[in-house]
């Protein structure tokens, strides 16, 4: 799998250092690059011993509630492998996948196969540009959807 881009833009200044709208500012100039592209948002979630995950693009949402033993890394992966039903699904083919897990970003940029899903990641997709995100209005409806999944059963929408 070759993943276009993977851009720590967003990561390069430190969040209590940085003004809010600097983020806002800076991923608003990412998009302008990628203008003709679909974003797709990805949360994951752990609180009250409940871990879930979510993908959103436009209005819509996947959700996936994941066993409670899962780590929030896992459900960060996860919602990355959401973002890819969307595009499964997609009539379009340009695709920006927003994710705030620097972790996530790190080992798919390492393509580090020991781990089972970034060995999904790598076996299935190809041109996928990952910049990641904070304090973007899509990283807070992704989390939102993410809390949401955390309160039906768990299940693998696989």
């Amino acid at each position: 799998m070759k993943i276009s881009i993977i851009r720590y833009d967003l990561h390069s200044s430190r969040k209590p250092d940085t003004s809010p709208d600097i983020f806002i500012i800076k991923f608003t100039e990412i998009k302008q690059e990628y203008p003709t592209f679909k974003f797709i948002y990805t949360g994951g979630l752990k609180k009250y011993n409940r871990v879930g995950s979510a993908a959103i693009m436009g209005r819509g949402c996947l959700t996936e509630r994941l066993p409670d033993e899962a780590s929030i890394f896992f459900a960060e992966l996860r919602a990355i492998l959401l973002a890819f039903k969307y595009i499964d699904i997609s009539i379009y083919n340009k695709f920006v996948i927003c994710t705030d897990s620097l972790s996530s970003l790190q080992i798919i940029g390492g393509l580090q196969l020991d781990n089972s899903i970034i060995l999904e990641i790598a076996n299935k997709y190809t041109d996928i540009t990952v910049p990641s995100h904070r304090d973007i209005k899509g990283n807070g409806k992704a989390d939102a959807a993410a809390k949401w999944a955390l309160q039906v059963n768990t299940t693998r929408n696989n």
